[in-house]
């Protein structure tokens, strides 16, 4: 499924969250490494900092995507928000999350 289907994808309730977790401090860092297909984000999740990653391959399509505050394979919070912050550094062309919305806050 590519990036925007999986972004549509996500449920009403946990993308209002996602969309208030991304401006959190909590959502510390998103970066993305190689060719951009590689994401890394640092979050704070009751008090540990832990990593989620997701990988796009060349085609717009998430190949996989994991999140150390979970056991199981659903789409959580911190997944949702990266998916958010990925999207906005596609649009501006930065491989960090921070940069790409200082970039549109000036556009």
């Amino acid at each position: 499924m590519k990036l925007q289907e999986y972004i549509n994808f996500i449920n009403p309730a946990v993308f209002k969250q996602a969309k208030t977790f991304i401006r959190s401090e909590d959502f510390m860092s998103l970066k993305g490494f190689g060719l951009g297909d590689y994401y890394e984000a640092s979050i704070n999740y009751e008090d540990n900092a832990i990593t989620s990653e997701v990988v796009i391959d060349e085609n717009d399509e998430v190949q996989k995507y994991s999140c150390d505050c979970r056991g199981n394979n659903t789409l959580c919070i911190h997944i949702a928000a990266m998916l958010l912050g990925i999207e906005k550094m596609r649009q501006t062309g930065c491989s960090d999350y921070h940069e790409a919305v200082k970039k549109l806050d000036l556009d």
